[in-house]
C-alpha cells in the first residue's frame, strides 16, 4: 500500500527576490526525474509561496510541488535522497533552505553542496 507522502518544493527565485525560470525549470525536472526513479512516479502542481525575509520583507515567488505517493519501504530507502536533493535545489538556487513534506509534516533543509545535508523540522 502507497500510504507514504513527499512533497519537495522547487523555488523560481535565485537568492530571494531574483526570478530563475530556467534554474526552477532545470530543479523541477531534476526532482520530477529522482522521484520517478525513487519511487515509481511523481505529480507536479504549480503553486506560490511565501515568507517575511529579515532583509527584504515579505517574499512571495512561483513553486513547483513535486510530490510522490509510496511504500513504508520506500520511504525508508530514499527519503535521506529526498533530503540531499532539496539541499541541492536549496544550494544551487540560492535559498537558504526549502521545503520538504514527508505525511504532512514540514521540514526546512538547509541548503548544502550536494551529499551533505542539514534540516530541521519546522
Amino acid at each position: 500500500m502507497m500510504n507514504q507522502k513527499l512533497v519537495l518544493t522547487v523555488p523560481s527565485t535565485n537568492g530571494e527576490q531574483k526570478p530563475d525560470l530556467l534554474g526552477h525549470q532545470r530543479m523541477t525536472d531534476l526532482a520530477e526525474c529522482r522521484f520517478a526513479e525513487w519511487f515509481g512516479g511523481f505529480t507536479t502542481i504549480p503553486g506560490r509561496g511565501g515568507w517575511v525575509s529579515e532583509t527584504c520583507g515579505k517574499v512571495v515567488e512561483d513553486v513547483a510541488l513535486v510530490s510522490a505517493f509510496c511504500t513504508e519501504e520506500k520511504m525508508q530507502a530514499h527519503l535521506e535522497n529526498v533530503f540531499a536533493l532539496a539541499a541541492e535545489v536549496a544550494f544551487l538556487m540560492g535559498q537558504e533552505c526549502v521545503a520538504v513534506e514527508v505525511n504532512g509534516c514540514l521540514h526546512f533543509v538547509d541548503a548544502a553542496e550536494p551529499a551533505v545535508t542539514g534540516r530541521k523540522a519546522a
